[in-house]
């Protein structure tokens, strides 16, 4: 099992802190990464300096073959063929999105362990219908990468709870990695 998910809060001032959580599968970065901020407790941030406050592992859920998540910045599912121009990005409920969500996935169990998943290929995600309810079915969300600088990039994703009918290995891939062209943080509720 992966464990490789880390909370660290950075303070600027009594009323300025950042907060962030990273993850990784290679538990060779996690472990550099974390050491270098206790031995250099310093991180700067654009023009701003941060002392780390705080550093420490959480717990990963108990992983099963259905979870549900709350993604904290947007998913974000893009494809691009030859004939296009430009990204096509896909949403939920679009007919290739979770068909690319479960490539993604496969891609990465190879990248980790060096080999084909070929396991179980049933795979299912969806949004939560209450909170699609609440939200009168706005959850996309535009984002900015590298703004102001040259090569400054807008995408769209979808931000909202969601629930991932899927192999335990995969699920658990997908929680530690938490990226899928472009990026998408997540919390196990």
């Amino acid at each position: 099992m992966l464990q490789n998910k880390w909370y660290i809060m950075l303070q600027y001032t009594q009323e300025r802190m950042l907060q962030f959580t990273i993850s990784s599968p290679k538990s060779e970065f996690i472990e550099h990464l974390v050491v270098g901020l206790l031995h250099e407790p310093f991180v700067r941030v654009g023009q701003e300096q941060f002392r780390v406050e705080t550093v420490r592992r959480l717990d990963p859920p108990d992983f099963s073959d259905d979870m549900c998540f709350v993604a904290l910045s947007p998913i974000v599912c893009k494809t691009k063929s030859d004939d296009d121009r430009y990204a096509q990005y896909l949403f939920p409920g679009d007919g290739e999105f979770e068909h690319k969500l479960f490539e993604n996935l496969c891609r990465k169990y190879e990248a980790l362990y060096g080999h084909p998943y070929e396991g179980d290929r049933s795979f299912r995600f969806t949004l939560d219908p209450e909170y699609l309810e609440r939200r009168k079915g706005k959850v996309q969300k535009l984002i900015t990468l590298k703004e102001g600088k040259p090569d400054e990039t807008r995408v769209k994703g979808t931000l909202a709870p969601f629930r991932i009918e899927a192999p335990r290995e995969l699920i658990e891939i997908g929680y530690e990695c938490v990226r899928y062209e472009g990026t998408l943080f997540i919390i196990y509720i």
